[in-house]
């Protein structure tokens, strides 16, 4: 190859424009125009939530490791404590964003965290 060509193709790449390496995002709303963030179940064992649409709260069973697109505005956590008393914590979400669910050692309840 010769020094023209060389100097040809370098100038090319420096020409072009640098690519953008981002990561997915999260849908921000379904077909149906309702507002959607993912949830992944970090735990070792399935976890039932509950998500709150339209006023309404939903229940749903998402696996160990898998995540689950769902609707609406705040997801609802409940752990059963040693002395038998149910923990209720309830989180406002954001369309578009992902969410993780894990057990809190520290805390001894469910939790959850954004997901980067």
């Amino acid at each position: 190859m010769n020094i023209v060509t060389r100097a040809s193709l370098l100038g090319l790449i420096l020409c072009l424009p640098p690519l953008s390496l981002k990561a997915q995002e999260a849908p921000k709303s379904d077909r149906q125009g309702n507002s959607v963030s993912i949830i992944r179940n970090d735990a070792s064992a399935a976890v039932t939530i509950e998500t709150r649409v339209n006023g309404q709260w939903q229940a749903l069973k998402i696996d160990p490791g898998k995540d689950a697109n769902i609707s609406g505005d705040h997801i609802r956590l409940a752990t059963t404590r040693s002395d038998g008393a149910l923990v209720s914590i309830d989180f406002p979400i954001q369309a578009g964003k992902k969410y993780r669910i894990f057990w809190n050692e520290q805390a001894h309840m469910w939790d959850i965290a954004n997901s980067l």
